[in-house]
């Protein structure tokens, strides 16, 4: 399908298939989003610790090497709650789902991730969705002899070309055979090594061969040679490369009169030289004539594979391990979000792609993903033939110290890379380290407002990472402010995106915002660009008035914070309350929730602030009252934010958390100057209370108030 959009038209040029075209009317673009994800559904809740930081590369070459960056990260300071392990781990010629007995063999992996388990950390492992056609590899002859692979045409196996050589690809498409074939494949791995996540890629379905059917050239001695020859023990795998993604099958194309394989318009799919972008729909994948199980043609179903594989997958990872699952998949569908996280593919270790990865979080959000992120400093240093535009060391490095700061608010948030790239772990350089540190240590400490965000997109669809636009659609500067974003309703991301650059122009719209560094407050009286100062090493992050966000102490793994002592912060906003919905203008934090949309009705003339502490075991399946912790938080303060009260409205409190997650400390920001010592009341108890003037911060402290209990302070200065 081409899409074709200008100042006057919308065209869809399609190539089969019926078009639904739905409208939906908001007002709000926030609302516009949610509506939308009741068509394709609401995004899947993803685990608590899938918000900590991840490590991974392509190319960690054995298991010694893997435990190696552990212990670097550990040595460094710094916060590791994931490690991946790529194709490097597969058996002999990259068989997915069985470990290599040289470079990963299984017993020495279990007792890793055992280990890694016993500090609060995790493992994550990858799954290509082409399998080797090798005999003796039991997930092929067990596919084999169920039927579970997609045919070609004529009802033999389709076969392509990809990392293990010669390749099949299990039909994900309404075929009972193979969800039982991949149960029984992912249990033996998980028998064999406890994985705590899967990593589902080249499943659009990739294929490195085009034609309507493949085979092996078995005329050509070299093509053979390099078709079935095994990975390196060493895992050198520099020459297997150019040689394994080239064709070295023999394929036969689609005859010009068949209408599946060559339809009469051909649309602008991919081309590597990008002039006419029109290639055949064979080209690098399965072939449209092939066939699935249930007779539905792959012309078709092309787009859904990587839709359908993730469903699988999420079926079996719940019966397996009885956890939530965590998903991670590179080819997606309008709907996919249900099932899996993703990310942005294989990008490139250049500033263009660390700004274009703010529309990729962005974009992805708004199609119903919300744990979405790009590699972080780049996959891609250089290509294989050319290393045209790679960047210096010295540059390497500054693009990571920016990098850093700007991917630890990612809502997924990942460094990977490619086999041929320099290695960038934060440990890799000293500045980087820090500045690495004290991005994480804040996003550390804000885990739990984001799994609230997380929260409400799955419980009611819509965005975790949004425009800035979101916040007023009446600001049309807010529209062109493509360098940052918001985390939630109450975040604010303005990162550095240029090299050699300390001072950004920001755009903010309308309404108080605070330094979640040092809580120094800006007041806007309407959208405007502010100049940041942001030396390397700084990224602007600025709560939004009108909020309460719940922070925690700063630990190297989340489960030493989920159930740590909570400071609630609360952000006054410049504008008191109107008493009316859809007023023009900015709109206040959480408008479209029925407690603060309440809040705002009850307390026109009122500065109102509002937010949400949301807590579950972490990893449980299912999401109900009966087993999770949430609560609304609500103040109201004067007009002349001199005095206020908050207060909180208990939706449920259940699980783990119930009775143990406390309350030690309230700051209120953007309070009028008092007295340096002031008072408040907290459930009845007068306690003392301190006001900082440098920062207009009326600060409570030395609470111990149990999170889901009642709750009221009243407050002046």
């Amino acid at each position: 399908m081409d899409v074709i959009l200008n100042s006057t038209s919308l065209t869809y040029r399609v190539i089969g298939g019926l078009i639904d075209l739905y409208f939906f009317t908001g007002p709000t673009p926030e609302e516009v989003i949610r509506q939308y994800h009741e068509v394709i559904g609401f995004p899947a809740m993803p685990p608590y610790w899938s918000l900590g930081f991840h490590q991974t590369r392509w190319g960690y070459a054995n298991i010694s090497v893997l435990e190696q960056v552990i212990a670097n990260y550990s040595a460094a300071g710094l916060p590791l709650e994931t490690v991946w392990s790529d194709i490097e781990y597969m058996q002999n010629k990259f068989w997915t789902m069985e470990f290599d007995p040289y470079r990963y063999p299984a017993n020495q992996m279990k007792a890793l991730v055992d280990k890694l388990h016993a500090r609060g950390q995790h493992w994550v492992a990858i799954q290509d969705a082409a399998i080797a056609a090798d005999k003796g590899y039991k997930a092929f002859e067990e596919g084999t002899r169920d039927r579970v692979f997609i045919t070609d045409h004529t009802g033999k196996d389709y076969l392509g070309q990809v990392w293990p050589g010669s390749t099949v690809y299990p039909d994900y498409l309404e075929n009972p055979r193979t969800s039982k074939w991949l149960h029984d494949q992912l249990t033996n791995m998980y028998s064999q090594v406890p994985y705590d996540g899967l990593w589902l890629d080249m499943n659009e379905a990739s294929n490195f061969c085009s034609g309507m059917q493949c085979q092996p050239n078995t005329a050509s001695i070299t093509a053979m040679h390099w078709l079935n020859v095994e990975t390196p023990r060493d895992y050198n795998i520099l020459e297997l490369i150019p040689h394994r993604t080239t064709c070295q099958m023999t394929c036969k194309e689609g005859p010009a009169d068949n209408l599946i394989e060559n339809p009469p318009y051909k649309i602008h799919n991919f081309d590597n030289d990008m002039t006419t972008r029109q290639v055949s729909l064979a080209t690098k994948t399965i072939a449209p004539s092939a066939l699935h199980a249930n007779g539905v043609k792959e012309y078709d179903a092309h787009n859904l594979y990587g839709t359908a594989m993730a469903l699988e997958h999420h079926k079996a990872f719940i019966d397996i391990t009885g956890k939530r699952p965590f998903l991670l998949t590179r080819s997606t569908f309008p709907g996919a979000g249900k099932f899996t996280a993703h990310w942005t593919g294989d990008n490139g270790v250049n500033w263009e792609n660390i700004y274009v990865s703010i529309a990729g979080l962005i974009n992805t959000n708004m199609w119903g993903m919300p744990m979405v992120g790009a590699d972080i400093c780049g996959f891609n240093d250089i290509l294989f033939w050319d290393d045209k535009g790679k960047l210096s060391d010295s540059e390497l490095q500054e693009l990571c110290n920016r990098w850093a700061s700007v991917g630890a608010f990612y809502p997924f948030s990942r460094n990977h890379y490619g086999y041929n790239t320099r290695s960038h772990e934060y440990y890799q350089w000293d500045d980087v380290t820090q500045s690495a540190k004290k991005a994480y240590t804040l996003r550390y400490q804000l885990l739990t407002y984001m799994y609230g965000a997380f929260y409400l997109a799955n419980q009611k669809g819509g965005t975790v990472a949004r425009p800035l636009l979101f916040t007023d659609p009446s600001d049309l500067g807010a529209r062109n402010a493509t360098k940052q974003w918001m985390m939630g309703d109450s975040l604010l991301i303005s990162p550095v995106l240029t090299p050699g650059t300390s001072k950004i122009q920001a755009h903010f719209t309308a309404g108080n915002w605070y330094s979640a560094w040092d809580y120094s407050q800006l007041s806007v009286a309407k959208g405007q660009d502010v100049e940041l100062n942001l030396p390397l090493g700084e990224i602007g992050v600025h709560f939004r008035g009108g909020a309460v966000i719940p922070m925690q102490q700063y630990a190297q793994v989340t489960r030493d914070i989920r159930l740590s002592a909570v400071t609630l912060v609360v952000t006054l906003p410049a504008e008191v309350a109107t008493g009316t919905k859809g007023a023009s203008g900015p709109l206040p934090p959480y408008y479209q929730e029925e407690t603060c949309a309440a809040a705002h009705g009850k307390n026109a003339g009122q500065l109102v602030s509002c937010g949400v502490l949301y807590m579950d075991k972490g990893d449980n399946v299912l999401v109900t009252p009966d087993n999770t912790l949430q609560v609304w938080y609500t103040a109201v303060t004067s007009p002349d934010a001199t005095s206020g009260t908050i207060s909180s409205a208990v939706k449920s409190n259940a699980g783990d958390a119930a009775g143990k997650l406390r309350i030690e400390a309230v700051h209120i920001l953007g309070a009028a100057a008092g007295q340096q010592t002031a008072t408040a009341v907290v459930n009845g108890q007068t306690v003392t209370a301190k006001f900082d003037a440098a920062v207009g911060a009326f600060k409570l402290s030395g609470l111990d108030l149990v999170v889901g209990e009642p709750f009221s302070v009243n407050w002046s200065v």
